[in-house]
């Protein structure tokens, strides 16, 4: 829909059955071209184009086997960046598989596509990409498993690419884990995909502890037909937080598995891909089945909690944020969240308590608390909310005398940030990790083989 800021008259383009321009993310909006004639969008990873002369809409280019994410933007973010006279666009785009990304130029009379550079890492989406017409160069972000996220350029005329910044270049002195995709099937038959971060110089065949990241729906280890896209950035990541190296380098194998949750049951769902996930990374040879732990943050948290109900395979837990309160009833009502949370948004209720009182009660953890077995490590940021999340899952459970540990960090928010905190709580996490999967480690949390 194009809107007049003149007279406020409304055009419709295209056709109704046409793809959103907006996957969920808020700020994927379509670029203009230089004449303001006609925008381009991305939608269901393909390039459109929509022309206000004619009123037409039309799929300009898919690239078989990638999914377009990002239009080049040029320096005022608002019109798609071109070079060859305005004749080329440029676009970011992943392989289906979740293995590599990639910068195609396409030709915007014709439509066509080519691979201008790709290689196997993650490029970071819209705000971290730009095209300069003065040097004809696009600027991105990119990281993978053994990189932190750095800023490199490639040159559209020359076609190569050059790193422009060093974030951390002490981290080049040490051997970190390397990733792969592990491929399964649900027990109804539908694939299923997750990244396993496997430690420094492992040797095919060894069985290691296995620590599973749980965090379900399209926010986590995004769903394809064929993969994750979680394979070149799950194990380096921005924050310290979640730097799952800090498990692989220290004799760890680390799961992700993809966890796609339909309308009404977030916790059976993600139970399935979590449980038939782990099963097949047994199955080919990585994980020892004595020695599963589960960790989450936020709504992570949640999905835990909801596991450790249904199952006594993990021998330990350990949650970070739990702002979900663990009966969804009390949450509905109470706490910083809208009901439209549970209703339209990421709790899946898809209506009221109301309307759904057994799906909500099924999805509260809380009524399920006396079948837990195994121990829980929390950890929590004094300024996360208000708190009454996840001081009622220690209470519950303490009042159950289940084996439970609560650690409150002062002047933390949602993600425990600051140095002192994230080394003290990574160094109770090693230890309780350790004691529960009957480990011996060293004076740096390493397992002794």
């Amino acid at each position: 829909m194009v809107a007049s800021i003149a007279d406020g008259h409304v055009t419709e383009l295209g056709e109704a059955d046409a793809p959103s321009f907006d996957p969920g993310s808020g700020y994927m909006r379509p670029l203009w071209d230089s004449a303001g004639e006609r925008a381009y969008g991305v939608g269901d990873g393909d390039l459109w184009e929509a022309s206000l002369g004619t009123g037409s809409l039309r799929r300009l280019t898919d690239i078989p086997g990638w999914r377009i994410s990002v239009i080049v933007a040029g320096p005022h973010d608002e019109t798609a960046w071109t070079t060859d006279e305005g004749r080329t666009l440029w676009v970011i785009a992943r392989d289906e598989s979740g293995g590599e990304s990639g910068i195609f130029a396409v030709d915007r009379i014709s439509g066509a596509s080519r691979a201008a550079l790709t290689e196997r890492k993650w490029y970071s989406g819209i705000f971290s990409v730009d095209g300069s017409t003065e040097t004809g160069e696009v600027a991105f972000v990119s990281t993978d498993q053994e990189h932190l996220p750095d800023i490199w350029t490639f040159d559209t005329r020359i076609g190569t690419s050059s790193q422009r910044s060093r974030i951390n270049p002490g981290l080049q002195r040490y051997e970190l884990g390397s990733a792969r995709l592990i491929e399964w099937q649900s027990r109804d038959g539908e694939p299923r995909a997750g990244t396993l971060l496997l430690p420094p110089g492992y040797r095919e065949g060894e069985r290691l502890p296995l620590v599973v990241w749980v965090y379900g729906g399209l926010r986590g280890s995004r769903y394809s037909r064929r993969g994750s896209d979680s394979v070149n950035r799950f194990g380096m990541v921005s924050s310290p937080a979640f730097n799952m190296h800090a498990l692989a380098t220290r004799g760890y194998a680390v799961f992700f598995p993809n966890a796609p949750i339909r309308l009404g049951s977030p916790i059976t769902d993600v139970m399935e891909s979590v449980m038939t996930g782990v099963d097949a990374v047994i199955e080919q040879g990585y994980a020892d089945p004595e020695r599963l732990a589960l960790m989450g943050q936020s709504y992570g948290s949640y999905n835990v909690l909801g596991i450790i109900t249904r199952t006594h395979r993990f021998k330990a837990a350990v949650i970070t944020a739990a702002v979900i309160h663990p009966d969804l009833f009390a949450a509905y009502v109470g706490g910083d969240w809208w009901p439209g949370y549970y209703e339209q948004g990421q709790g899946h209720m898809g209506g009221t308590i109301w309307e759904f009182p057994e799906r909500y009660r099924e999805n509260s953890p809380l009524f399920a608390f006396d079948r837990i077995d195994t121990p829980l490590l929390i950890g929590q940021g004094e300024n996360d909310g208000d708190l009454v999340p996840s001081e009622a899952i220690f209470i519950a459970l303490e009042r159950l005398r289940k084996p439970v540990e609560y650690r409150l960090y002062r002047d933390e928010g949602h993600v425990i940030s600051q140095g002192p905190n994230v080394i003290d709580f990574w160094e109770r996490r090693l230890e309780f990790l350790a004691e529960h999967l009957s480990l011996e480690i060293d004076e740096d949390g390493a397992i002794v083989r």
